[in-house]
């Protein structure tokens, strides 16, 4: 592989690796802030897809819960009900979260980067503890947090989210 067309590490057919003489005009501090620059691109690259992806969807499901505000809230009370299908979206979450902590640890990188990494910290943790929780905890839990009277609340919270997401996720 090469940085601006000159190889710096190659390797054998034997395997075996060894270094390729740079012009002098290439730098060793030189190759590291482009390999920094690179990586910290491609992170800003997943970070905005990311917020892209999340945005919309929380906007998507915001303005459905708007829309259909006694329907979400039986899908909600019948959902903690059914414990296999419980069980199924628990998993989902759970892989959503797993997917985005690897692939997005990023707490330093901005305002949006942050959000996003929190954002897939907060699936992972909350699918793990709903993934133990017996279903009467669920539902104390959903008693506890007055979804029913603070339904609107929610329902704000995500498409505020959402928005915020969509568009930095966009904006570049």
């Amino acid at each position: 592989m090469g940085i601006s067309g000159y190889g710096l590490l190659s390797s054998c057919r034997s395997g075996e690796s060894f270094f390729i003489r740079c012009p002098p005009s290439i730098s060793l501090l030189h190759v590291i802030c482009y390999l920094l620059s690179a990586i910290g691109y491609l992170f800003m690259q997943l970070t905005h897809f990311l917020a892209q992806l999340l945005g919309l969807y929380c906007v998507i499901v915001a303005v459905a819960m708007f829309v259909r505000k006694r329907e979400m809230i039986e899908i909600v009370l019948s959902l903690i009900q059914d414990r296999p299908l419980l069980f199924i979206v628990e998993i989902f979450g759970l892989i959503a979260g797993l997917a985005m902590v690897l692939g997005h640890t990023v707490w330093s990188k901005g305002f949006l980067a942050f959000i996003v990494t929190l954002i897939g910290w907060i699936t992972l943790i909350r699918s793990i503890v709903l993934l133990f929780l017996p279903p009467e905890a669920v539902g104390r839990f959903v008693k506890t947090i007055r979804y029913e009277q603070n339904y609107y609340l929610f329902a704000a919270i995500a498409l505020v989210l959402g928005a915020y997401l969509t568009f930095a996720g966009f904006a570049r």
